[in-house]
């Protein structure tokens, strides 16, 4: 599909409509195998497509600057099913042509983007314009998506600190930074595509309107420091949840120091009556067994009185 910006962004045009000399602005999606068809009307070299087709599974990004024309490739992260696999797409623009060409996308999300970004500007639409509304919506609803994350992270450190950690926690943890890791990538590559449009160096832009890229590359800035942010805190997560196990392990040892040292004096007195000496007056005496037991009992009743005071029981 394609729209004549300049006219209206409500109805599409026919290719043969498109006039690539005249000054209006002209926008479209298509997908890669109309793309193969219609390249060479935009004056797009042959090795575009087999580029095309290499960069259907990549995961980075990457923009190439021509004399008339710049083009790249984005990964687009689905924020609500980022588990899922990942959409991809190429993008081309022209002193008044951005056109969108969909390499993987299942569920048509892209093409939601898209609408929506023509939708964003109805008045005065320039191509600056329509290029910062479609990257923007790549990043639509992130801060609330991250502030989420962020109330995650606090409430599992919480968590931490009032329950034994667990090995469930130890797999949130690492779920965070896959997820954190997978922002931070993302967020790189799309300031990327924004500092090499700034650059502008094959004079697409004006200069004016080249405020709404540098508006776009300072959000995505922005989301990429919240990120980072994020990132520490589930390095500081991870420090906590070691810290915690060596709490415990520490308070496990502590208990098994102390009961050791309890019955240590029991088992000096075990073993010195074990000897087999000929003279042990206490062994002829009639008392010596009860003895012996109330000497035990009175040892380990001063020891727990003792452990009580210093605070180790």
């Amino acid at each position: 599909m394609f729209y004549n910006l300049t006219k209206s962004v409500d109805e599409t045009i026919e290719l043969k409509d498109i006039n690539m000399k005249d000054d209006n602005v002209y926008a479209g999606y298509i997908n890669f195998d109309e793309f193969e068809e219609i390249y060479s009307c935009f004056g797009l070299s042959e090795n575009i497509i087999a580029e095309c087709e290499n960069n259907r599974e990549s995961i980075r990004s990457n923009i190439d600057v021509y004399e008339d024309y710049s083009c790249g490739y984005i990964t687009v992260i689905k924020q609500a099913l980022l588990h899922e696999k990942l959409d991809r797409v190429a993008y081309f623009i022209k002193k008044n042509l951005f056109l969108i060409v969909k390499l993987k996308d299942e569920n048509e999300s892209t093409l939601a983007m898209f609408e929506a970004a023509l939708k964003k500007y109805k008045d005065s639409i320039t191509l600056e314009k329509i290029i910062f509304a479609y990257f923007e919506r790549m990043i639509n609803g992130d801060n609330k998506i991250l502030e989420s994350m962020g109330n995650r992270i606090t409430a599992l450190e919480e968590n931490m600190i009032n329950a034994v950690p667990d090995n469930m926690i130890n797999r949130q943890i690492f779920r965070f930074k896959k997820e954190l890791l997978t922002f931070r990538d993302y967020y790189e590559q799309l300031i990327d595509v924004g500092e090499e449009l700034q650059e502008n160096e094959n004079h697409l832009f004006s200069e004016e309107d080249l405020k709404y890229i540098r508006l776009f590359t300072g959000k995505v800035n922005r989301l990429l420091g919240s990120v980072m942010s994020l990132m520490d805190m589930a390095v500081q997560l991870r420090e906590v949840y070691e810290a915690t196990l060596d709490i415990n392990l520490n308070s496990i040892m502590k208990v098994f120091t102390v009961i050791t040292t309890i019955f240590l004096p029991l088992t000096v007195i075990t073993g010195w009556y074990g000897m087999n000496f000929n003279f042990m007056p206490e062994l002829q005496w009639r008392y010596g067994y009860l003895y012996v037991i109330v000497f035990g009992i009175v040892i380990v009743s001063v020891c727990i009185v003792y452990f009580k005071k210093k605070k180790l029981m």
